[in-house]
């Protein structure tokens, strides 16, 4: 057997492995109109959950812009399907850096919240959309801008598979 092939094959079965461990990415737009009833805000955002690769954690990042009100709050709340209100899951409240505002906290970064004891049905929600990100304000208390997490996972191990086939090409 060549050198090549031992290391194909070698590399084949590690990458199999790590997917089989891969964290999993989810993000989500924000916006006015996804809240209910819709805000009628202009402001928009974004906010991405990763679930660590032993599914009992997750890491969560939200940027928003352009809030109507001054920031007061965020949360994850579910689970509840589009279009239905649930209670808060979990929030995340700045109380230090890396939260990162401006424009008198009418723009902001809330990243590296993270959740630890994540079980079984948590993950089960995320993978089927039941959990959604809300970004609070002074003007909206109920919240400005809101967006479904879960409904689009990106597993990170894949973005990373079309580089290992190149190098055997």
């Amino acid at each position: 057997m060549r050198l090549r092939d031992i290391l194909l094959t070698s590399t084949c079965a590690l990458a199999i492995a790590a997917s089989a461990s891969a964290q999993t990415t989810y993000t989500t737009l924000l916006s006015g109109a996804s809240e209910v009833p819709p805000s009628g805000s202009a402001a928009s955002g974004t906010c991405t959950v990763v679930l660590n690769a032993a599914h009992t954690q997750i890491s969560i990042s939200c940027q928003f812009q352009n809030l109507v009100g001054t920031y007061s709050a965020s949360h994850i709340h579910g689970p509840a399907p589009v279009g239905t209100n649930a209670p808060v899951k979990w929030g995340f409240l700045p109380p230090a850096a890396p939260w990162v505002f401006s424009n008198a906290n009418h723009d902001g970064t809330v990243s590296n919240f993270v959740v630890t004891g994540i079980t079984a049905t948590d993950v089960t929600n995320l993978n089927n959309g039941q959990f959604y990100a809300n970004v609070h304000s002074s003007s909206f208390p109920g919240g400005e801008i809101r967006g479904q997490v879960g409904s689009e996972s990106v597993p990170t191990i894949k973005s990373n598979w079309g580089r290992v086939k190149a190098l055997f090409r």
